[in-house]
């Protein structure tokens, strides 16, 4: 379920405004379809989510407040399913979740964003009336379940190879940086397309260190790698964190600690990308270039 936000003008076509801090619409598309309604069967479903936004951060929940369970995030399954109420979902990322309807034929349900929930994520100056408000996403009507549904969690789902800090052969720094009208930035450079900012050596393991000095939360994305989220302030990751993953939401004035292995894909001359996965931060700077050699 791909799932975006847009503003539309009265003929139907796309209104974008470009603003230098992000886009966010008032209409919610799952799929391309408008709010739409979806038939799901009386038993366990497996919704692969992505946030497909520019902009905008989600705090999926259900409208009846029912728990689910959360069983993979961007890079692959996590080791167990993790009970939740609510998934914060930043751009770009991406989460499996199981939701349980047995016994429910005939009903009916709401997936929402709790959006007035989420603290420290839109300040006042980036702000529109939806970031403070409960909003629908998709209506789900409850069927008839299908044969031999499954009708019971599994307690594991598999084992995670986890990189040690000790594996580490250095530990790099990347700052995030913005300002209301000019260039974003990461370690004070914004992007350049004829520049190489770090080099990695082939199957050498790296601690990032993403610190965000701005005030707007960013999703930091890594192209070529997964990786494991080590510490947030010093602080161990929430356990639906803890998968593999490439792009995590970096609070303002947070830093966060991850570590990755880089054992393919190697080339001196092109280049992978790292950004912010808000797309307007991106296109004003806020990427840089690595190649792994």
């Amino acid at each position: 379920m791909i799932i975006q936000d847009k503003i539309f003008n009265a003929d139907g076509s796309f209104n974008y405004p470009g603003t230098h801090m992000g886009v966010k619409g008032d209409q919610f598309l799952v799929n391309g379809a408008i709010t739409p309604v979806f038939d799901a069967p009386a038993q366990f479903v497996r919704f692969r989510l992505l946030n497909g936004s520019n902009a905008r951060i989600y705090n999926f929940g259900f409208s009846d407040d029912r728990r689910f369970h959360q069983i993979g995030t961007d890079g692959g399954l996590l080791e167990r399913p993790v009970p939740l109420t609510r998934l914060r979902l930043s751009t770009g990322e991406r989460a499996e979740i199981l939701v349980d309807f047995s016994g429910e034929e005939n009903s009916q349900v709401r997936l929402v964003s709790y959006s007035s929930e989420l603290d420290n994520i839109n300040p006042m100056w980036n702000s529109n009336a939806l970031d403070d408000s409960t909003f629908d996403i998709m209506t789900i009507d409850v069927k008839a379940a299908t044969a031999n549904p499954i009708t019971a969690l599994p307690a594991s789902l598999v084992s995670i190879n986890r990189l040690q800090k000790g594996q580490a052969a250095r530990t790099r720094p990347f700052v995030l940086e913005m300002g209301f009208y000019g260039p974003m930035k990461i370690n004070g450079k914004s992007m350049d397309m004829d520049r190489i900012d770090e080099t990695i050596k082939l199957n050498d393991t790296e601690i990032w260190e993403v610190t965000n000095h701005s005030d707007l939360p960013h999703p930091f994305h890594v192209h070529d790698i997964q990786f494991l989220i080590l510490t947030r302030d010093g602080s161990p990751p929430a356990e639906n964190e803890s998968g593999w993953k490439d792009t995590v939401l970096v609070m303002p004035r947070e830093t966060v600690r991850i570590i990755s292995h880089f054992s393919d894909f190697s080339d001196p001359v092109n280049p992978y990308m790292f950004h912010s996965h808000i797309l307007e931060h991106e296109d004003a700077g806020m990427m840089g270039q690595f190649v792994v050699i």
